[in-house]
């Protein structure tokens, strides 16, 4: 099991990640942290059967069986039953009121169905087994709130709360997080200035100072604070950081300006935070991966252009001020001792966004051993590769992704878009390429689209019985619709309702016209006119080839004039 959780934290292989579980239960059959972590991976894999039935082996060996009762019903809730699981879930929280986790859950599910009235039921007053816990009582303020309690009775329940815990951070935190959405200012900084001196170097602390020192006029003060959120040890979070530059830039310049000169102090609030931090980079100082990330946005603010697809071939040849500036950025990240490539990924990404492949690809051409040491940078490479529409390089770069530990699921899903898709070879390649991604790497918004390109791969290949096999064991990701936040390739959106129509064939036996609909299927699969996966239709893009063209023509006629009118007398 512990072994499990390493393989887990790593984003190694899913399968070997199952074994070294179900190996787990074979030595100790009653062991529930291995079972329930074996139920949320097949969750994952959407093996709904799978992962209940594991629970429901382990539910008669348990002297306490509501973690496992909540399991299930959780289960059955990422398997669309709701109510059912809503039903559940509060009697397993009724009958074991010291189960927390039972709680979070059930309140998470009370809020996104609105059940207010059960919530005051269930929660009202507090249960004594967990009254002493202050994040419940925290997240049960929170539901009563949105459920319409009065606010004399929020009002009061706070004053409680913050009485009985005088030392939580993040209480603290959230309650001025709330007063300050309520436009309670003065009493938000209050409520901060009591709970800095627990913690002071407290990332979320010093970003929430941030704007404090902004509404108070102390702009010094307030960029030293969102450096040393900037560049503190280590990010657990990066919300902290996003934060702080939000208030930052909230300062609207003007606002305080001078009555007699018309100026104001804020005017350059935004630079001037910009180039402290810049100068402690140069310094040696290393930022958060997430402070980079938002430095460079910022630089590239400077830019002419606007975020697009990609940059035309000439906007290339000479870069503009915000690419000029985060190309210093990448230079100082080179220079500094910790430079490593997932800061170089940072700051590819951010080219990559503004259209800018051309210059991360003369980049890599320039350091190559150093990108393709870390998967992060490596992999932005192969993004960049695709959004020039070059892939053959993009599959070049990314076709050792087997090799590598930690691959994005995002990367292979780059891997596959790079294929031509005319050889039957690069059919059981692609085949091949999204079943390793789906068994062995960490699932991500990209899942659902390489489960389908499987499906899709397992029909143009004739092979009916793979086809049934991915069909059932991904069957979660074949719903026909996307979720929010899924990913799923524009040009590809049709298999989001013909992997449904194909499967359906072989539910009712009909394998002879699921044959015939594959063989249909792959004949219009070389007349479709493939769309780029980076094409924009408004950007005005010319392809490289008539750019050369272009300029040879004009060349030759300048050429031809000069020399056919001879110099001037």
């Amino acid at each position: 099991m512990l072994l499990a959780k390493a393989l887990l934290q790593a984003g190694d292989s899913a399968s070997e990640i199952e074994d070294c579980l179900r190996r787990s239960l074979v030595f100790n059959g009653g062991l529930f942290d291995a079972a329930d972590m074996l139920a949320s991976l097949m969750v994952q894999q959407r093996r709904y059967d799978d992962a209940e039935d594991v629970i429901s082996r382990i539910l008669p060996r348990m002297s306490d069986p509501s973690p496992a009762r909540g399991r299930l019903a959780w289960i059955h809730r990422q398997r669309g039953r709701k109510e059912e699981a809503l039903e559940e879930m509060a009697a397993s929280a009724t009958a074991a009121p010291w189960a927390l986790w039972g709680w979070d859950v059930l309140m998470d599910w009370l809020r996104e169905d609105r059940k207010w009235e059960m919530a005051r039921t269930l929660l009202c007053p507090v249960p004594p087994e967990v009254a002493s816990n202050p994040n419940f009582r925290q997240r049960r303020l929170s539901l009563l709130r949105a459920a319409e309690s009065t606010p004399e009775e929020i009002e009061t329940e706070w004053n409680s709360l913050l009485r009985d815990f005088p030392d939580e951070v993040r209480l603290h935190l959230w309650r001025y997080d709330v007063l300050r959405a309520n436009k309670r200012a003065r009493e938000a900084a209050s409520v901060l200035a009591a709970i800095r001196p627990v913690d002071s170097d407290s990332p979320d602390v010093l970003a929430r100072l941030v704007e404090v020192l902004t509404d108070e006029d102390k702009k010094d003060e307030a960029i030293e604070a969102l450096c040393r959120v900037w560049f503190a040890e280590t990010e657990l979070s990066t919300s902290p950081a996003g934060y702080a530059w939000k208030a930052v830039e909230r300062r609207t310049p003007g606002a305080y300006a001078n009555p007699l000169t018309g100026e104001s102090d804020w005017a350059d609030f935004k630079d001037e935070a910009y180039q402290d931090a810049r100068g402690r980079l140069e310094r040696g100082s290393r930022p958060t991966p997430t402070a980079l990330s938002i430095m460079a946005a910022h630089a590239m603010e400077r830019e002419f252009a606007k975020k697009t697809a990609r940059q035309p071939f000439w906007r290339t040849w000479r870069a503009g001020p915000g690419v000029r500036e985060v190309l210093d950025l990448l230079r100082l990240v080179d220079q500094a001792a910790w430079a490593d490539g997932h800061y170089r990924a940072v700051l590819f990404r951010t080219l990559t966004e503004y259209g800018y492949q051309q210059i991360v690809v003369r980049y890599w051409k320039r350091n190559r051993a150093a990108v393709e040491a870390q998967v992060d940078s490596w992999a932005e490479v192969g993004r960049a590769f695709l959004g020039l529409d070059r892939g053959k390089e993009a599959h070049k770069i990314l076709a050792g992704f087997r090799a590598r530990a930690g691959v994005p699921m995002w990367a292979v899903a780059n891997y596959v878009l790079s294929f031509s898709r005319r050889k039957r070879q690069d059919w059981e390649e692609i085949r091949s390429a999204c079943g390793y991604a789906l068994e062995s790497l960490t699932h991500d918004n990209c899942a659902k689209y390489l489960a389908h390109v499987q499906a899709e791969m397992c029909a143009l290949l004739d092979d009916a019985a793979a086809f049934r096999e991915t069909w059932l064991k991904h069957s979660g990701y074949f719903s026909g619709e996307l979720d929010e936040g899924e990913w799923f390739a524009g040009h590809h959106r049709y298999l989001l309702s013909k992997i449904p129509r194909l499967a359906g064939l072989l539910d009712v036996n009909e394998t002879g016209l699921f044959r015939a609909a594959s063989r249909e299927y792959h004949e219009t699969h070389f007349t479709r006119t493939p769309i780029p996966a980076a094409s924009n239709p408004d950007t005005g893009q010319i392809p490289h080839w008539l750019w050369w063209i272009i300029t040879w023509m004009a060349m030759s006629s300048i050429s031809h004039m000069f020399f056919q009118n001879g110099p001037r007398r």
